[in-house]
């Protein structure tokens, strides 16, 4: 056995994020049942800055969210945002940019352009070095394992976490504890989560005491791609391509979202799924089409090299056929409830807590912003990095947006 001050169980953007702050003054040491989520996100985060208005992006969060909003928690998410990506930017992050500054495109549910890049639409694995960057830099420590069980005292508070790597199982007594394992993906059929996302964190917490939260909303992604094969992970084709004018058909070639409110095709994801499945059961098939062809080929090539090589795989030309999509589980939006502070009410040492960070790239969700809905790509920075305090309790409420609380074009001008 050996003992550190803090053990953070995940190793995505969530557990990345979380980890070089404690590590200034305490010993900290990270747990991987592997790389999680984060890399496979294709999508940007979006960030208001410059002459887009915070408060427009929190408009659009409280409308794609359908009311199921924090209001506290949406100023967190588009006030801090700014400073977020400076610093991911400042941990070697590389972002796409034109003419000097950060390049921003157009997703479902966003009013503006603000969806910033990198590697294309491979943001999650560049967000991912730069983190892992930090957390050297830290001299956080990394251990693979998974972690199979949380110890607690003789008095019932929570001490340590039991580990399993190489099948044998060990014990590692901390201070503190924080989960950032990940979502549900695995317990569906088809899902855009890699295989070891399968919910262990939240039968950790639940072994442990802490309470659960808005389970029942899950996020669907419209379009995955569809491969023919068996369930499991499918790869993402990600929404900036149906931001680059790419639309949907169905079996018939008609376009699924013609006529509809709410932005067609960038509409927010929850509408998008439904009329994609509402199509399939209608022509009785098993995918319908992302039509990408009136994309430019260089553009093609230049912002989406993920989903080009996916597509070859499967035998598509992403420049001359459409590509078959279809829907598949991406966000577990509830999770451990947990306060303001993130802790979870799970006793543990005295003035210590066991704290709940959920994760941010295709994984589930406890902020309050988003319940099985919302603008897309508001995610992909690592919760951590929401704000100083970490996720929030959620708490639905009606916001009232008004300018009192947040000064028009107010976003860090260091963004750029």
């Amino acid at each position: 056995m050996r003992a550190v001050d803090v053990v953070v169980i995940g190793a995505g953007a969530a557990g990345l994020s979380a980890a070089p702050g404690p590590a200034a003054t305490r010993e900290v040491i990270v747990l991987s049942a592997g790389d999680g989520s984060t890399p496979w996100a294709h999508g940007g985060g979006s960030v208001a800055f410059g002459e887009d208005d915070p408060l427009d992006h929190a408009h659009d969060t409280y409308v794609a969210a359908a009311g199921f909003c924090d209001p506290r928690n949406v100023r967190a998410l588009v006030e801090e945002r700014p400073q977020r990506v400076t610093e991911l930017i400042a941990h070697g992050a590389l972002y796409r940019r034109e003419d000097g500054s950060l390049s921003r495109t157009l997703e479902g549910g966003h009013g503006h352009p603000r969806i910033v890049h990198a590697g294309g639409d491979a943001t999650g694995v560049e967000v991912c070095r730069a983190l892992h960057a930090a957390v050297c830099a830290a001299g956080v420590e990394t251990m693979a394992g998974r972690t199979i069980g949380l110890t607690k005292s003789d008095s019932g508070r929570v001490n340590g976490v039991v580990v399993e790597a190489g099948g044998v199982a060990s014990r590692i007594e901390a201070h503190t504890v924080v989960l950032a394992t990940g979502g549900i993906g695995n317990a569906y059929l088809a899902s855009t989560n890699p295989s070891a996302v399968r919910g262990d964190g939240m039968a950790i917490a639940l072994l442990a005491g802490a309470s659960p939260v808005d389970m029942e909303f899950v996020q669907v992604h419209p379009t995955a791609l569809f491969t023919g094969e068996a369930p499991g992970q499918l790869p993402l084709v990600t929404e900036a391509v149906r931001g680059e004018r790419a639309v949907l058909r169905d079996a018939r070639g008609r376009l699924i979202m013609a006529g509809r409110p709410s932005g067609a095709d960038l509409a927010p994801r929850d509408i998008v799924a439904r009329e994609i499945e509402a199509a399939m059961r209608r022509d009785g098939s098993d995918h319908v089409w992302l039509d990408a062809r009136s994309i430019e080929p260089d553009a093609l090539r230049r912002q989406f090299p993920t989903v080009q090589a996916s597509c070859a795989s499967i035998g598509v030309d992403l420049q001359s056929e459409q590509i078959p999509v279809a829907t598949a589980e991406q966000f577990l939006c509830g999770g451990v409830q947990v306060d303001r502070d993130s802790a979870t009410g799970v006793p543990g040492p005295p003035s210590t807590r066991t704290a709940c960070r959920q994760p941010a790239a295709r994984r589930g969700r406890r902020h309050g912003w988003d319940r099985g809905r919302g603008p897309s790509d508001s995610f992909p920075l690592p919760p951590a990095a929401l704000t100083s305090q970490g996720p929030r309790r959620h708490h639905i409420g009606s916001p009232s947006f008004t300018r009192d609380w947040m000064p028009r074009g107010r976003a860090a001008a260091s963004v750029s």
